[in-house]
């Protein structure tokens, strides 16, 4: 009976010790490991860039594509809170002026419009790495809606 067993443990140890080696030797899967760290660590372009090549490497390689996905969905996140925070800078530059002449005006209803239509574009997931995204888009939502709603 413990023979069973030892041989049994010994088994399954052998079989994991093969399936890492395995992966780990593999370039397409120590390449996707790597995407998935750098995409856990949010420098969403080096995690892209890594499963984008590893994704080359191994079409079969589901782990590659679905960092490959979540990275350039968090790079969408990242450039709309860029652009985002980028107009409000703009906006708020404009406003220490005493007052906003018509042009002006029509430049923060335009700056207003792109940003709140942007918003809609973007696609809500239920990752870790968007929600944290999400959550700071929302609050500089909020923001454009409060200037929309104050001048307009």
């Amino acid at each position: 009976m413990n023979k069973n067993k030892i041989l049994l443990l010994l088994s399954i140890f052998v079989i994991g010790l093969i399936v890492y080696l395995y992966y780990f030797f593999n370039n397409s899967y120590s390449l996707s490991f790597s995407a998935r760290a750098h995409l856990e660590a949010g420098e969403y372009q080096q995690a892209l860039e890594e499963a984008t090549q590893s994704y080359e490497l191994d079409h079969y390689n589901r782990m590659a594509f679905t960092v490959m996905n979540q990275a350039n969905e968090s790079l969408k996140w990242v450039t709309f809170i860029k652009q985002s925070r980028g107009y409000l800078k703009k906006i708020e530059t404009m406003s220490y002026n005493k007052g906003l002449s018509n042009s002006e005006v029509a430049r923060i209803k335009i700056m207003c419009d792109i940003t709140l239509e942007n918003h809609e574009k973007l696609k809500s997931a239920k990752m870790l790495q968007i929600e944290t995204l999400e959550i700071e888009a929302e609050a500089l939502i909020e923001q454009f809606q409060l200037i929309y709603k104050h001048l307009f």
